[in-house]
């Protein structure tokens, strides 16, 4: 008796899990900048919730809490830099961006302080962005270039 062995049938083309692939990773990057714009919303309600507060009796929901990004925050983050810092990104990424760019001269410590703000307003004017000192989606979409 002699038995052949040959190939699965449904083995698929080489160049159709390379389509796939790209599509996959094309939808990842989308997935990432809504997640950047949704995080990016959120801390214009509360910006927004703290106006209201201030100026009258409304206040919003307490809904709006910021996500846990655990994996790109550091402990060591105050809510000082959670307001400066609109994104998803670190106060150590932030820094070595700025440094890289040549806006940051002090130590790359994860602490935002006055240098740091000083680099992201200098960093936004000379990059044609609002110079608010907050990196939100823009500013962050001009700077991780430099990571």
């Amino acid at each position: 008796m002699l038995i052949v062995l040959t190939g699965c049938a449904t083995t698929q083309d080489p160049t159709d899990i390379n389509k796939l692939q790209i599509k996959v990773a094309q939808l990842e990057r989308k997935l990432e900048e809504r997640d950047q714009q949704i995080n990016e919303m959120r801390y214009e309600i509360k910006d927004l919730s703290v106006q209201v507060d201030d100026g009258g009796s409304y206040k919003l929901p307490a809904i709006v809490d910021e996500p846990n990004y655990s994996d790109s925050k550091s402990s060591s983050d105050s809510s000082s830099d959670e307001r400066i810092i609109r994104v998803n990104a670190s106060a150590l990424d932030v820094q070595k961006a700025l440094k890289n760019a040549g806006y940051y001269e002090g130590a790359i410590d994860g602490k935002v302080g006055k240098k740091t703000k000083s680099a992201i307003s200098n960093f936004q004017k000379d990059h044609g962005l609002k110079a608010d000192g907050i990196i939100g989606r823009k500013t962050w979409s001009e700077l991780k270039n430099y990571l």
